[in-house]
């Protein structure tokens, strides 16, 4: 009996360790160079003479900003100021109608507000303009009609800007446009799965606050992978948006976006990229600029994903929320300061030399960063003034394999499990030469 239980835990666990090789190879690709190719490519777009980035920039200045490109490159200095001189000459940032005229433009007020944040400016203090209260402040009425393509956009900003928003209405009202508008035509999907993609974007905030928005998301979500699965994506621009959306809402929403040829959302997206142009991705089998954009902001979302890092929209790990975690942890330093203090006074100090500085005057608490500072430096020069006298410690025998067990879920697992099934067989054939 002994020797069948044996035999059987064997055989599951070399089963489990040949189907996890394909499986976690599968689930990841890295899309660092292809991110960095496109934004090379988009930023040949603009021309220091003729074409600099303006009010109508924001992707591309997002998308550059996630793609690591530095926070002292010449465009986010002119996309800054260029916006900050139409604030001064006309007082709002307006859209160009099909017709000349223009208009105020919410669009434009919530994603340069979300571009400026992720290029390390203030988008509450340009040059005194609030790009936040000039949004919220506009005609709610003329807000909540926007078609439902853009609206996400306008949640999007007022959700990562919540705490500079006393009108805390603001993105509840949205919300509660698109659950009327889920209701009653599931925002047009029979149309098409682009404007799905983009709510779902917009929504994935409050899945664990508002169980109906859970309900529409999931429900979605469901619907585009069939969308996948169907070979429904045929178009770049629709295959990019649901990538970003399935990527936002987590690995098991990709991972389970496989259609019947084998490919899943990530080649199929991949598949749209130019031969002829590095870094630009076709519409219609031409180079597009639009589909670039969009095939950009598609993986920087999956790629964030794969290495754990917040949303493409969140801006948790930028200034204008940095300097609020600070001035939190900052608080949290004991009144009692050790050298055990060290390294969490150092962690600060670095966060906040990395802040540009508009953000570094918010800290309004860096005098007690300073008091640590001061009183550690006192205790490390005390500490050391003193003889040492200690005799050298032996070090304890480690209670650790030498050989580190991978974290779960990673190639590793597979690799530990097949070997815990050759041990197995081991055993088994040492018990028979024993009998």
């Amino acid at each position: 009996m002994k020797q069948k239980l044996i035999a059987l835990f064997t055989t599951m666990a070399i089963m489990v360790g040949m189907f996890a090789f394909p499986v976690s190879a599968a689930e990841k690709k890295d899309l660092s160079q292809d991110i960095q190719d496109t934004a090379a490519y988009l930023q040949t777009m603009y021309d220091m003479e003729t074409e600099q980035p303006n009010e109508s920039s924001y992707w591309d200045m997002m998308y550059l900003a996630r793609a690591g490109v530095e926070r002292d490159n010449i465009l986010f200095k002119l996309y800054r100021s260029n916006i900050a001189t139409e604030l001064h000459e006309t007082g709002k940032l307006e859209y160009e109608n099909w017709d000349g005229t223009k208009s105020e433009s919410a669009i434009y007020y919530a994603a340069n507000a979300l571009a400026l944040a992720m290029i390390g400016e203030d988008p509450t203090n340009i040059d005194g303009f609030n790009l936040v209260d000039k949004l919220v402040s506009m005609d709610r009425s003329a807000v909540t009609s926007l078609y439902y393509t853009n609206l996400p956009v306008v949640l999007i900003a007022a959700t990562q800007f919540d705490d500079e928003i006393t009108d805390k209405t603001f993105a509840e009202d949205i919300i509660n446009v698109l659950k009327t508008e889920y209701n009653a035509s599931q925002w047009g999907a029979s149309w098409g799965a682009d404007s799905p993609a983009m709510v779902v974007a917009a929504l994935i905030d409050y899945t664990d606050t508002d169980p109906e928005v859970k309900t529409i998301v999931d429900e979605t979500v469901a619907w585009l992978q069939e969308q996948v699965k169907a070979d429904k994506m045929t178009v770049s621009n629709t295959a990019e948006k649901v990538l970003t959306a399935l990527s936002l809402a987590g690995p098991e929403a990709v991972a389970a976006a496989n259609d019947s040829t084998g490919k899943n959302i990530v080649d199929i997206v991949l598949s749209f990229q130019s031969e002829t142009t590095p870094g630009a991705f076709t519409y219609n089998g031409s180079d597009s600029y639009m589909a670039t954009q969009q095939g950009m902001e598609a993986m920087l979302a999956y790629q964030r994903m794969v290495d754990g890092k917040v949303g493409l929209y969140d801006l948790f790990d930028t200034p204008i929320q940095q300097y609020k975690q600070l001035i939190e942890k900052i608080s949290q330093l004991p009144e009692v300061i050790d050298l055990e203090d060290e390294s969490a006074i150092v962690a600060l100090r670095q966060l906040y030399n990395s802040l540009p500085a508009a953000f570094q005057t918010k800290v309004t608490n860096i005098a007690d960063l300073e008091k640590a500072e001061q009183v550690l430096q006192t205790l490390k020069e005390v500490a050391g003034s003193k003889p040492d006298s200690s005799k050298p410690e032996s070090k304890p025998e480690s209670t650790t394999s030498s050989h580190p067990i991978p974290a779960t879920g990673d190639m590793g697992v597979a690799s530990v499990v097949a070997l815990c099934g050759l041990a197995g067989v081991s055993l088994v054939a040492l018990h028979r030469k024993q009998k």
